[in-house]
């Protein structure tokens, strides 16, 4: 799951070269392709696996609190491209060219934030407010159908499905992180829905301010934890 690399980089950047980062995939040629990422970024404590569930469960028992990515890591969603969802929400909204219309907004709607609040992790709520007063498209029709799109159509990754069961028969706490637009709530019933009803910690950078992608995130969560190890 953690090939290519780019959320990998980030965080050894965040660590600084302190402590060891273990980055998992359970593809060999994707493993090769993340171990040549890392050489390039100059990572030095990294620890590259491809590691069955349950090995992969074993090395994870080591901590207090594991965090994993929400989209292509515990769920998955039917497309090549996450903005094909649109193509089925414009549908349902009976709006041509929808597609093209939401990644504009979720655009425009990352810039206003970044020039009223200091940072781009605009919400769903705030993508569907220039909707409404751009397109005419009804805010809250637009959410409704949105996120009722991404809880029909996401569906589990069964080898994450089995490492965070394991690590749920050994008393660890499992929490979920995602840059993502949408509610930590709309997140949680996608997750029950694919079976990992036991995490019931989600964290999302739009209710943060904040993002995975340059750190801020995780610096965020692990004040959060206190001395946990994580």
């Amino acid at each position: 799951c953690a090939a290519p690399g780019g959320k990998t980089t980030a965080l050894a950047a965040k660590l600084q070269g302190q402590g060891v980062l273990i980055a998992n995939d359970i593809s060999i040629s994707r493993c090769k392709a993340l171990l040549k990422n890392m050489e390039m970024a100059g990572v030095k404590n990294a620890l590259i696996t491809c590691e069955t569930p349950e090995r992969l469960a074993q090395r994870l028992s080591a901590y207090d609190v594991i965090s994993f990515d929400v989209f292509d890591t515990l769920l998955f969603r039917p497309f090549d491209s996450p903005e094909d969802l649109f193509y089925i929400v414009g549908q349902k909204l009976d709006y041509l060219d929808f597609r093209r219309i939401r990644m504009e907004a979720e655009r425009c709607a990352r810039q206003e934030c970044l020039e009223k609040k200091g940072h781009r992790e605009a919400s769903l709520s705030d993508i569907y407010d220039w909707l409404e007063r751009e397109a005419g498209i009804p805010k809250a029709e637009g959410m409704r159908i949105e996120q009722e799109t991404e809880l029909e159509l996401c569906f589990a990754n069964p080898y994450m499905l089995r490492v965070c069961e394991l690590l749920r028969q050994s008393g660890k706490r499992v929490i979920a992180l995602s840059d993502m637009y949408l509610p930590s709530e709309a997140i949680r019933r996608m997750l029950e829905k694919c079976g990992f009803g036991q995490i019931r910690d989600c964290h999302v950078s739009c209710e943060y301010g904040c993002s995975k992608s340059d750190g801020s995130l995780y610096g965020k969560l692990m004040q959060k934890l206190g001395t946990v190890r994580y």
